[in-house]
């Protein structure tokens, strides 16, 4: 295998059969032809990984990596422990690309950014400003839609616990762009997401006790920053509070991170929603207004398209 590769493409695999096939070739059928495709079967029980395997065979390009369900994490770390590229693009395995998309990713990144992200316009920002995008929910955290330089990866910066398995990806992208100097977006179109209902994202079940342990993580994550992200992480609480109310889970007011959301609400800029979860001291009455409120939102959206 070639060292001078460019791109490692790393496709974490568990059970992907159903979509594996459209996610390889699509890959395989890139404009752009100097990578690598790195296939991680975190222990697949249905027929990925002999699909994986098959693929092996018909094209040098494509290394399959086959281990125990390690879950989605570990299996990008595995893929990233072994790529020979100068960057790094994740790509889901529901997903698909179409055929211009790591040619306009690198061409986006040009010679001087750190990350690519792709994005409806053209813009470059420095890594802090990204940081505060991400805790603020201001553009997509995800790590598919990207393409990194190798060496902001080195450092198990995409190491968090197993069972954060929703918002992984958002203290990933935390403790890269740390390392990270800026992120340009580029104009791109070209990663389809596919709404998979049996994924994590879409199964998932909100509980006090899985935010309160996301939210300790991105504070960890953001703890070896000189910067100030006390305003970012006071939005991000908030809106973890209130996707718990939401969802109908009752917030005792008098737990230590909400508390201290309350605490320095003052002088922050709020949304309607934000003002119902501080002001509106019924739970019931809350999530009542809130769910009318999304109502509102979902129907003003239908009409708009």
């Amino acid at each position: 295998m070639r060292s001078d590769i460019k791109i490692s493409v790393i496709v974490p695999i568990y059970n992907s059969e159903k979509y594996l096939h459209r996610c390889v070739d699509s890959i395989l059928n890139q404009t752009f032809r100097d990578f690598e495709l790195i296939l991680v079967d975190d222990g697949s029980t249905d027929r990925s990984g002999n699909i994986c395997d098959g693929y092996q065979i018909k094209d040098c390009r494509i290394i399959v990596y086959h281990g125990e369900n390690s879950g989605v994490t570990r299996a990008r770390c595995i893929g990233v422990e072994h790529s020979k590229g100068e960057y790094i693009c994740f790509v889901d395995a529901d997903d698909y690309l179409l055929p211009y998309y790591l040619e306009t990713m690198l061409d986006g990144i040009g010679h001087s950014g750190d990350i690519a992200y792709a994005a409806s316009g053209n813009d470059i920002i420095d890594n802090i400003t990204a940081i505060r995008m991400l805790l603020r929910n201001l553009f997509d955290w995800r790590l598919p839609t990207k393409l990194y330089k190798k060496t902001l990866l080195v450092n198990k910066v995409l190491d968090t616990p197993r069972k954060i398995n929703i918002g992984e990806d958002l203290i990933g992208n935390i403790k890269i762009c740390l390392e990270a100097k800026n992120v340009v977006f580029v104009k791109c179109d070209g990663y389809i997401y596919t709404m998979n209902d049996d994924s994590v994202t879409h199964t998932r079940k909100f509980s006090l006790a899985y935010e309160e342990s996301f939210l300790n993580e991105v504070e960890k994550a953001l703890k070896g920053s000189i910067i100030d992200f006390t305003d970012d992480l006071w939005v991000l609480k908030l809106r973890c509070w209130k996707n718990l109310v939401l969802h109908g889970i009752k917030v005792d007011s008098n737990r230590e991170w909400v508390r201290w959301v309350i605490d320095n609400a003052r002088g922050k800029k709020k949304t309607i929603g934000d003002k119902v979860i501080l002001n509106i001291t019924s739970f019931y009455l809350s999530y009542l207004v809130l769910k009318a409120i999304e109502l509102c939102k979902s129907v003003i959206k239908y009409k708009c398209h």
